[in-house]
């Protein structure tokens, strides 16, 4: 089109159709973007018996003091802070920067906005509890038909130096770096296609990167929420909190096994119960009068265009195959 000789209306529609068409491949480009970081944390634990195998071998360490050592509960632990220290930070930053982004526009690495703390809280730790029923009722469904599936959880370190690994491995740990890296880093990537989106995309690849069937509808149902309270309250410190005492209350309760059965339901539904109406009770503490209104996005293109064009990127297709696949993996171990 001769943008000299058209009239405003046919140069502003010509402008728009082009900027949509920008966008289209913006938004499927997001899929890469979200990809890479997860990839490389997909591969590292898909593999990480063979790369340590390597490494050792290289070092001239016998490998059956290598799997000895890493058979330790506590040992488990210790890596698998190492892991999430580097495998949520360095590449999620990396595929930040990549994309065009600079650190300076990172929006949710600051003090929450006022009056948003204690309501977030209260509210995120309800859904959270809400997710843990939900998901536990699918399960029971699910066994009623003869599936199973396998338990996720391991062999607990030991005395107080282990519940002191555990509590960092487990609880202080995920609660800074998958923060950073899906509330922070993922939702600032998708954030500027609009906020719901972000939400989405988030949760999405938050549920995935936990790769086993037992745990991805859990981590999505959070992952929502906690993308929730990270758009809400304009910073990732109340995510960090709701997180780590979510993880804090599992870790507690598993090391409880030795106390009787009925002490430690009791103790746990009244957990629950607390939590519930503390939910409520943040829900109509949150400022503004509707809650669950979110800013309208600046994009050009449709809300089909977007979730279709992101969801459904190569990217995305082979990061879902990727942990489809671990999934799998996972259910015959």
């Amino acid at each position: 089109m001769d943008q000299e000789t058209c009239n405003p209306a046919e140069q502003a529609e010509f402008l728009e159709k082009k900027e949509r068409k920008k966008q289209k491949k913006q938004v499927s480009r997001l899929g890469w973007t979200v990809f890479f970081p997860c990839a490389v944390f997909f591969l590292v634990t898909q593999f990480l018996a063979e790369i340590l195998f390597f490494v050792t071998d290289n070092l001239g360490l016998p490998r059956n003091e290598v799997s000895k050592t890493f058979s330790d509960a506590a040992a488990k632990d210790i890596l698998q802070i190492g892991l999430s220290l580097t495998l949520l930070t360095v590449p999620f930053l990396l595929a930040y920067l990549v994309s065009g982004n600079r650190l300076s526009q990172l929006e949710g690495f600051k003090r929450p906005e006022k009056g948003t703390v204690l309501p977030h809280l209260f509210f995120g730790l309800g859904f959270c509890a809400f997710a843990n029923i939900a998901v536990y009722s699918a399960e029971q469904v699910f066994k009623r038909f003869g599936y199973t599936p396998p338990s996720s959880k391991s062999a607990l370190p030991q005395g107080v130096f282990g519940f002191m690994i555990a509590v960092i491995s487990s609880v202080l740990i995920p609660a800074l770096v998958e923060e950073f890296a899906f509330r922070g880093i993922i939702i600032g990537i998708l954030k500027p296609f609009g906020e719901v989106f972000a939400i989405l995309g988030s949760a999405a690849a938050f549920g995935l990167l936990h790769g086993n069937f037992e745990q991805i509808p859990f981590a999505f149902l959070v992952g929502l929420v906690l993308g929730y309270i990270r758009i809400k309250s304009g910073s990732i410190a109340v995510c960090m909190a709701v997180h780590g005492i979510n993880n804090l209350i599992s870790v507690v309760l598993s090391y409880l096994k030795t106390a009787p059965a009925w002490a430690v339901n009791t103790a746990y539904a009244t957990y629950i119960i607390l939590v519930l109406i503390a939910a409520v009770a943040g829900l109509a503490l949150i400022k503004g009068k509707e809650p669950f209104a979110f800013d309208p996005p600046k994009r050009k293109i449709t809300p089909k265009e977007t979730y279709v064009g992101f969801f459904l990127s190569p990217g995305m297709i082979i990061l879902f195959l990727l942990f489809l696949y671990r999934s799998l993996t996972y259910l015959k171990l």
